[in-house]
């Protein structure tokens, strides 16, 4: 797994302390803000294009606002077969959010 200094420096972290951490898709989850974990979740497991908004905990326990995208690629039988992440993007200074 490879992330960007800027994707880290969103959560607050270095890009070594992110991947240091870095376990599995719930210490993903464990970055998203309490309140909006449910619904992250059952976006992510939706098998559709992805662009939603939601809040994160930083490293310092201050609260950003984001945008994710994903685009993902099906197969004929409409099973996903890739996927593309297309940036998470900071809302916090935005009126997007």
């Amino acid at each position: 797994m490879s992330i960007s200094e800027e994707f880290a420096r969103l959560f607050g972290y270095t890009v070594a302390e992110f991947l240091e951490g870095y376990k599995s898709i719930d210490r993903d989850l464990e970055l998203v803000h309490p309140d909006d974990r449910k619904m992250v979740r059952k976006t992510y497991s939706s098998n559709k294009n992805i662009n939603v908004n939601y809040r994160i905990l930083r490293k310092d326990a201050s609260i950003r606002y984001v945008r994710e995208i994903f685009e993902v690629t099906f197969d004929e039988a409409s099973n996903p077969v890739e996927s593309d992440h297309l940036g998470q993007f900071d809302l916090s200074d935005s009126a997007l959010r």
